[in-house]
């Protein structure tokens, strides 16, 4: 779901970069610095799995990318809180030292896979309370990548719109929204969705076992 640079207009990324960023501050003035320490060996190691996931993309023809994103295991397990800021940080580490994702679009790929991923899975969470455990992984996992996806759909889909030159050329992204949301939106939704809910099932099991001892308190969020 990385989006390079050069897609969107200079008034499209510094809008979503000033969202984010202010996202991102508060999200991290909602973590509770205190208890960070002992949890930091653990969120470190779950972010560098989801460094490998992202790293392994997909090229898709509306203009990004598909591939594993890991923020619903990163909610489930930290809070959507320390999720944001975590997505937010490796988004950034990834444009800048190893060229995945652009600079210039860190604020709607952090807006899209950290803001938008983590807050619908902590609402999946909150309202399949009475599901079994395994479907609400599932759940969260799928639609967290999904409803990210329609965001980067929209958002690359509307730019002919926005900036075009006299004859109506885009100036930078060049396919409207009907090609994005059926590219971007409705590949994630049969493909990559279904994809991560399995690996959010899988990891979650795998990292919830009572010996890691890796969760979060419910009440933070």
């Amino acid at each position: 779901m990385h989006i390079p640079d050069g897609f969107l207009s200079p008034i499209t990324y510094a809008a979503t970069t000033v969202a984010a960023a202010a996202l991102l501050f508060i999200a991290f003035k909602k973590i509770r610095v205190g208890e960070e320490e002992e949890r930091l060996g653990q969120l470190a190691a779950s972010v560098s799995l989801v460094f490998l996931g992202q790293m392994i993309a997909i090229p898709l023809p509306g203009g990004t990318s598909g591939h594993a994103v890991g923020v619903a295991m990163l909610t489930l397990l930290f809070g959507p809180w320390r999720a944001m800021v975590a997505i937010g940080i490796l988004l950034a580490i990834e444009a800048l030292l190893f060229g995945n994702g652009g600079v210039t679009t860190w604020g709607l790929n952090t807006l899209a896979m950290g803001c938008v991923g983590s807050v619908v899975t902590w609402l999946v969470w909150q309202a399949t309370s009475r599901w079994p455990i395994l479907w609400r992984y599932a759940l969260a996992g799928y639609l967290s990548v999904s409803v990210a996806s329609l965001l980067v759909a929209v958002v690359l889909g509307v730019q002919p719109l926005i900036a075009h030159d006299a004859s109506g050329r885009p100036l930078y992204f060049p396919f409207g929204l009907e090609v994005t949301l059926g590219a971007i939106t409705g590949m994630h939704l049969v493909l990559f969705g279904p994809l991560e809910a399995i690996l959010t099932v899988g990891a979650m099991k795998v990292l919830t076992n009572e010996r890691l001892g890796i969760g979060y308190d419910q009440r933070e969020a």
